[in-house]
């Protein structure tokens, strides 16, 4: 049978390469709007960014242990940035609806009685402060921004 170490090594490795699908996802989605050179910038920032934050929080992490909070809630807000895009570009909704389905998704997630209601809630909270701003907020921003309660 293999050591601890090497028995582990593949899957952190496989970890952290799926947060920098995910961060490069998220980034890509965040600065789409501006243009295909900012969205590859997105990309690569992202990658990098949810990678190294993936890789830290996977070292830190004890035997039997789940990731920490920090990390989980940035891979969700990253995993939300994607979908907030398509949902804003393809289907047209402003941003308080984006706010409050990203809320109502992640508040599900939560399956806490007060999670799944203060879900939608602060979605929508955040939705409202982003219409509110006189520059435009992108979808994927606002999604992102209400999954990060």
């Amino acid at each position: 049978m293999a050591p601890d170490s090497e028995r582990t090594s593949p899957s952190r490795v496989g970890q952290v390469g799926s947060a920098c699908g995910i961060g490069g996802l998220a980034g890509a989605a965040l600065l789409g709007h501006r243009g295909a050179k900012p969205a590859m910038f997105g990309a690569g920032a992202g990658a990098v960014g949810l990678g190294v934050s993936e890789g830290v929080a996977r070292v830190r992490q004890s035997p039997g242990e789940i990731p920490a909070l920090w990390q989980r809630i940035a891979t969700t807000s990253a995993l939300m940035a994607p979908l907030g895009w398509a949902a804003g570009r393809f289907t047209g909704v402003g941003p308080v609806v984006v706010g409050t389905s990203a809320g109502a998704v992640v508040g599900a997630f939560g399956l806490r009685p007060q999670k799944v209601a203060l879900g939608p809630l602060v979605g929508a909270a955040v939705g409202f402060a982003a219409a509110a701003r006189r520059r435009r907020v992108p979808t994927a921003a606002v999604a992102s921004g209400a999954a990060l309660k």
